[in-house]
């Protein structure tokens, strides 16, 4: 059994270059069983879209087997109507994109777990508020009638951090002051992109999910505990 991530930089591998930045995809390892390869195919600045228009999804097709897994995560890019070459419309152009990856899953008989986007942090009054527009409802939409198994992060992130206060958050993202990191000189002010700690929590979510909602794929992941929330970090019951 293999597992197959596309999405874009908020799942990505990431390397020393742009290190603190890490995508949650390159992290999952952590937290699988023995004999379970993960194969990240997820990238910077894809949308639904241009994964598609690249080629991207092809490798994956090719490599994709009976009793795999497909996580798919995407909307970061859909969003940006401004680029025609990312833009798509979430009950349109969106969910047809979604439609195709989970309809190749399908005939390969792979399973899919499509997921909600992560929160980015951004505040208003002490709360969190969501950026991401129908994209949200569009892929519950589409995994509901496409019948496959949906992880809403979207929720869980909004969830765990209107639990913080904002500064507490920013260890998460890629928020920190200058002379912090050697690639990061003159600090960062990015809400979006996670930090290893940042990748390493969406993780836990997502583990943590999948065994509440008793996921026959859970087999193949290591149990997480309840996750409860402190002001200065996460920890397990």
């Amino acid at each position: 059994m293999q597992i197959f991530m596309i999405g874009d930089s908020i799942m990505q591998t990431n390397y020393f270059d742009t290190f603190p930045q890490t995508g949650w995809g390159q992290m999952l390892n952590l937290f699988l069983k023995e004999n379970v390869k993960v194969n990240n195919f997820a990238k910077n600045g894809t949308s639904s879209k241009s994964f598609l228009e690249q080629g991207l999804f092809k490798k994956v097709e090719k490599l994709l087997k009976k009793g795999d897994l497909l996580i798919i995560g995407f909307a970061h890019n859909d969003e940006k109507e401004y680029d025609k070459n990312r833009y798509t419309e979430p009950y349109t152009t969106f969910q047809e994109n979604l439609k195709y990856f989970i309809d190749i899953a399908k005939c390969k008989n792979a399973e899919v777990i499509l997921t909600t986007p992560v929160i980015r942090r951004k505040y208003q009054n002490g709360k969190l508020i969501d950026t991401h527009l129908n994209y949200v409802d569009a892929i519950k939409e589409c995994a509901k009638k496409n019948q496959v198994s949906l992880i809403d992060l979207n929720k869980l992130t909004t969830e765990f951090f209107n639990n913080l206060d904002e500064e507490s958050s920013k260890k998460y993202f890629m928020n920190f002051e200058k002379d912090k990191y050697e690639n990061y000189i003159l600090g960062r002010n990015d809400d979006s992109h996670l930090t290893y700690e940042g990748a390493y929590l969406i993780c836990k979510l997502f583990v943590s999910e999948i065994y509440k909602k008793d996921l026959t794929i859970k087999k193949h992941f290591l149990e997480i505990k309840n996750i409860t929330y402190c002001s200065n970090d996460i920890y397990e019951k």
